[in-house]
């Protein structure tokens, strides 16, 4: 695609590119640290560049890592010209990664609503990458990484079916589940619950 847009002298912006080799005489990249490949540092919610100034943007695996995935939604369709594209990837059901900076994954329906009334979309599929048996992979992963190593080889003797059949009170309470890192217990957590209070007054409830 980049080497397409420089044949038709277009000018492509990577938000997020992170370090590579590649670079291209049409390609700005733009990350928040410093790599020998990176044009200019900055935010995505912030790019610091005219309205209208590229023919494509490209942002892969980045929108979950920026503090508001609309702002930065709404600057790369400033920074797009009329006509152009905008090639995104964008993880569902993805563990926890990139500690301390990752905030929002989105649903297919979540990825269209950053880009409501701003962008139209052309295309939307589940890539390669994408697949389900690659969340599947990723989760049985992760949570074998989050056991001691002295348990591991216990984890990896289950069966598919034998996994499915657990009792979830008495596997969190006592079987390898009791057994799992706190940390990737957070990373990789179905769901968490919060308390949060107003300033101003003492706090008048306890959980």
């Amino acid at each position: 695609m980049i080497a397409e847009m420089a044949a038709a002298d277009g000018m492509v912006l990577d938000c997020g590119a992170g370090y590579r080799k590649f670079t291209a005489e049409n390609l700005v990249q733009v990350e928040i640290v410093g790599y020998p490949n990176i044009d200019v540092l900055a935010v995505n919610q912030n790019l610091p560049f005219k309205d209208e100034s590229f023919d494509a943007v490209i942002s892969m695996d980045v929108l979950e890592h920026v503090t508001d995935p609309f702002a930065a939604a709404r600057e790369i369709a400033r920074v797009l010209k009329p006509g152009g594209v905008l090639y995104i990837d964008l993880p569902f059901l993805q563990h926890e990664h990139g500690y301390r900076h990752h905030y929002f994954n989105a649903t297919r329906m979540g990825l269209r609503q950053l880009f409501e009334g701003l962008l139209k979309v052309e295309k939307h599929i589940v890539p390669n990458a994408g697949h389900p048996v690659n969340t599947v992979r990723d989760i049985l992963q992760t949570f074998l990484a989050g056991l001691p190593k002295s348990r591991r080889d216990e984890f990896r003797s289950m069966s598919v079916g034998e996994i499915l059949d657990i009792d979830l009170a008495e596997f969190r309470k006592t079987g390898l589940g009791a057994a799992i890192s706190e940390e990737v217990t957070w990373r990789m957590a179905h769901t968490t619950q919060a308390m949060l209070s107003k300033t101003g007054a003492e706090v008048r409830f306890v959980w």
